[in-house]
């Protein structure tokens, strides 16, 4: 997507009308700047945005050993939260912790009257929620719990003078803040595909089933049942450190910054589970742990918030150790689980279908993962998923931008991959309205059953 970037068509993901598309977006800069490659420009782009959102959120920690314990939570996540550092949750709480950061900035400006620095924050921090909302619709609860808290314990502070909020120039930014977003949002789901409903269908029956699946998650996982020792133990030693804090609670003192912000995070955590578990796209998905990102961050957040509030005691280093030492197990089990368990190698996955890149200007034709994995060079390997529609949770393939199909059949070299769509490589192949025929043998290239086709005719005009 990177290498075939176009707006406004692509302010969100090829197919979908969510998930805006700021990695690939900002990726244009080292792409046509920089002249890396489409996947140097992805990496380089999403990892200084994972950068940028750690460093937000660290600055609600005044102990450096804390933010230590938070860079293992962020880049070394366990097993299961892997899709912090590859998938949209990452970037939405990334851009989140930027706004965090510039909260913090402009709330220690001592400075009493307006200056053009909190007029500059104010902006920012109005444009950083906005782009948190484009990213992932899940953001929106997340900016509303922020603004809510912040509001509220305004209004407690000036309970006598209720007026004094008609006054602040937050009130008006957030307002102004409304209406862009409402129309950016509105303007950039305009140009996009609508996404499945599935997604925005939610009922107690699915709330109350897609519990049971997560709590049966959870007793594995505490059970040592899941194939995931590092991660059972990882969770243990949580509980134990919660088991803890309740002990303890009458040494805890919080500071009214830390206390707003672990109220937010707390908040956050609650209400993200709920919406996740009220979720049919979830549920119809088996309920994966890697939804739950969004609650491991903001829990994490709040527990570190807590820990740094524990008044000194004989035992508070020996705690932070002991946090410390589950998140490192926590990572490096995750380390563990990809070496030994599943996929079974640390082989970066470019180095493997990059011998695709072999055959020189291709198109291939293959299952919606394989197609869009197996581009590695999208300059000379032109990909799309096959053409059925048959939108059923455990059997998918859809094409998410119709012009690559047709950019396919465009190459002189034409390749079918069979793993999980074909039983095995028919004489004639249909795709897109065009009769394809087989060329060649099967053979083994990037891990996959690989064979050569031909155009044999058009018969009608492909069309989406």
């Amino acid at each position: 997507m990177t290498y075939d970037f176009h707006l406004p068509r692509d302010l969100y993901f090829w197919g979908q009308n969510r998930f805006g598309s700021l990695v690939p977006l900002i990726g244009q800069v080292f792409f046509k700047v920089f002249h890396f490659s489409p996947i140097v420009s992805e990496s380089a782009a999403h990892y200084l945005l994972l950068i940028a959102g750690f460093l937000g959120f660290a600055s609600l920690f005044r102990s450096n050993f804390t933010k230590l314990i938070f860079a293992v939570i962020w880049f070394l996540p366990p097993y299961r939260m892997l899709d912090l550092l590859t998938n949209t949750v990452g970037e939405q709480y990334s851009v989140i912790g930027i706004g965090v950061f510039l909260m913090n900035k402009f709330f220690s400006i001592k400075n009493e009257k307006y200056n053009y620095r909190h007029y500059t924050l104010l902006a920012l921090i109005t444009f950083v929620f906005i782009i948190s909302i484009w990213v992932s619709d899940l953001a929106i609860g997340t900016v509303l719990i922020i603004l809510c808290v912040h509001a509220a314990l305004f209004i407690k502070k000036n309970r006598a003078h209720d007026l004094q909020l008609l006054k602040k120039a937050e009130l008006y930014y957030m307002l102004v803040g409304v209406v862009a977003c409402i129309a950016f949002i509105s303007y950039a789901k305009i140009h996009s595909i609508p996404a499945f409903e599935a997604y925005s269908q939610f009922n107690l029956k699915t709330f109350i089933d897609s519990f049971v699946i997560f709590k049966g998650t959870l007793v594995d996982l505490f059970l040592f049942r899941a194939s995931e020792p590092f991660s059972s133990l990882y969770c243990w030693l949580t509980l134990f450190f919660l088991v803890y804090l309740i002990i303890d609670r009458k040494n805890i003192k919080y500071s009214s910054v830390d206390l707003k912000w672990i109220l937010i995070f707390a908040f956050d955590a609650i209400i993200g589970l709920v919406i996740i578990l009220s979720s049919k796209w979830a549920f119809n998905n088996g309920v994966p742990c890697r939804y739950f990102v969004s609650t491991y961050i903001a829990l994490s957040i709040v527990l570190l918030l807590i820990l740094e509030s524990i008044k000194e005691r004989k035992y508070r280093n020996h705690i932070k150790v002991l946090l410390l030492s589950s998140a490192l197990i926590a990572g490096f089990g995750a380390i563990y689980n990809l070496k030994y368990i599943w996929p079974k190698t640390l082989k970066p996955k470019i180095k493997t279908v990059a011998e695709f890149e072999k055959l020189g200007n291709i198109g291939i034709i293959a299952e919606y993962t394989n197609a869009y994995v197996n581009c590695s060079d999208p300059e000379m390997i032109k990909a799309t998923p096959d053409d059925r529609y048959e939108h059923t949770i455990n059997k998918r393939s859809y094409v998410r931008n119709i012009e690559l199909a047709d950019e396919v059949f465009k190459q002189k070299n034409l390749y079918v991959i069979k793993d999980c769509w074909l039983n095995d490589f028919p004489d004639t192949l249909k795709q897109f309205n065009r009769v394809l025929l087989k060329d060649g043998d099967l053979f083994r290239l990037g891990d996959c059953d690989v064979c050569k086709y031909k155009l044999l005719r058009n018969t009608i005009k492909a069309n989406p």
